[in-house]
C-alpha cells in the first residue's frame, strides 16, 4: 500500500488510505476509514451524479500505467476494495 500510495501522492484520482503501522502486522492491515461508494454499487454512483465511464476509464489508466509504468499493481483489486469518493478534497 505505501509504495502505491508514493507512486499516486500526486495524481488526484487516486487516493491510498494511510496504514496505521503500529497496528499492522503480517496478516492485518489496519487502515484509515475513507466515506464512499464501492466500485459495484451503481445506485450509490448514480446518487452522487458520477460518470460511470469515466470511472471505467480512469480506473483502466490508473491500472495501465500501475502495471506497464511502474511495474506494480493492487493485489487484490476486486469491487469491494476500491471506493469512489464523492468529495475527496
Amino acid at each position: 500500500m505505501n509504495k502505491i500510495k508514493n507512486i499516486y501522492k500526486d495524481n488526484d484520482l487516486v487516493y491510498v488510505p494511510t496504514t496505521i503501522d503500529n497496528l499492522c502486522n503480517g496478516e492485518v492491515v489496519v487502515m484509515e476509514y475513507c466515506d464512499g461508494v464501492f466500485l459495484d454499487d451503481i445506485e450509490g454512483i448514480k446518487k452522487y451524479g458520477f460518470d460511470s465511464k469515466e470511472i471505467i476509464t480512469d480506473l483502466n489508466n490508473v491500472f495501465y500505467e500501475m502495471i506497464f509504468k511502474h511495474g506494480t499493481i493492487h493485489s487484490d483489486p476486486h469491487a469491494k476494495n476500491i471506493l469512489i469518493r464523492p468529495n475527496p478534497k
